[in-house]
């Protein structure tokens, strides 16, 4: 069938801690390979997994699309899409028992511009530009502790639903999400015609703060 469905996605994840601030996610390719890199106190750990959606445990904590209306659209009003993603976070959250999120400005400003510098510097990363991946945070002053997820998927893989079925499935990246520390929120999403390898594609990125 069409290109959309050989399905090129990539994920990232990575906790970042406010005073020992420490965390750098590596790796995306086809279907989904994801490779996280993670540093504390000098200690490194990867994993690499085949995320296959279809056999995913967690495809329960996917709100469906009356809950979250507009979870599959691609390509429409960036607050629409955030709207839908945000809606699709907390939905997982409370089935897990979790409290929802709110939103935080300066972590929101922190994720556009995050994604300003990946189609910037044209690398799908936490440091696309290089430096530390922590960088707009500190320039937007926000105080706390943080994870982030990345995702990036062509054309109809790129949509909210698609994103986080495949945190979801991931252990980084659920570990992000069901953080109990976390309180507030950050996600932004973008269309490229072109990233790193990818065409045609929308990269989401998504803040957790606690504070």
């Amino acid at each position: 069938m069409e290109r959309e469905w050989t399905c090129r996605r990539g994920a990232q994840a990575a906790t970042v801690e406010a005073r020992s601030r420490a965390g750098r996610g590596g790796g995306f390719v086809a279907l989904v390979a994801v490779a996280v890199l993670a540093l504390f106190g000098g200690q490194s750990a990867m994993a690499q997994q085949s995320l296959d959606s279809r056999a995913n445990p967690w495809s329960s904590y996917v709100a469906d699309a009356a809950t979250c209306p507009g979870a599959d659209v691609v390509g429409g009003p960036v607050a629409v899409q955030v709207r839908s993603m945000s809606c699709l976070v907390n939905y997982a959250r409370a089935k897990r028992g979790l409290r929802k999120l709110g939103s935080s400005p300066k972590l929101s400003q922190a994720a556009r511009m995050k994604l300003e510098q990946i189609e910037r510097c044209g690398v799908f990363d936490h440091a696309p530009c290089g430096g530390s991946p922590t960088a707009v945070a500190d320039r937007v002053g926000y105080p706390g502790s943080f994870g982030e997820n990345l995702y990036i998927g062509e054309t109809t893989a790129g949509s909210a639903r698609e994103a986080l079925t495949e945190w979801l499935a991931s252990p980084p990246h659920r570990r992000n999400m069901f953080s109990k520390s976390w309180r507030v929120r950050s996600l932004y999403a973008t269309h490229v015609d072109a990233l790193d390898g990818f065409v045609d594609a929308t990269v989401w990125v998504a803040q957790f703060g606690d504070r």
